[in-house]
């Protein structure tokens, strides 16, 4: 589940960055003095701004919908596996080292 969501989310950015890249900006409109007319556009003359601006709209809400459910899964997660991380974690067995005081009275007999 964890990576369909993912998966999703990558692909949503990509659509998100695209289609904000195909949107005009506010200078755009200084083409028109120098005789270039947006009548021979893809969406026709009013532009494609209602359809972008929803569009746009769609895929940040997405976004933002993906971007808060991977952060619950990733916080209500459960460890799945016994890897790196258990064995980072764990308390190592006590030492089988004799005491001081014992290695002393040895040393001190002979």
């Amino acid at each position: 589940m964890f990576q369909i969501i993912i998966i999703f989310h990558v692909i949503i950015a990509c659509c998100l960055v695209a289609v904000v890249l195909m949107q005009h900006g506010k200078g755009a409109n200084a083409g028109v003095s120098l005789g270039s007319s947006a009548s021979g556009s893809v969406f026709g003359s009013v532009g494609a701004l209602p359809f972008m601006v929803k569009l746009t709209s769609l895929l940040a809400a997405s976004f933002f919908a993906t971007s808060l459910l991977i952060g619950y899964f990733t916080v209500h997660a459960q460890p799945v596996s016994k890897g790196l991380d258990s064995l980072l974690h764990q308390t190592a067995p006590p030492a089988l080292v004799k005491p001081l005081a014992a290695v002393n009275a040895k040393s001190e007999k002979k």
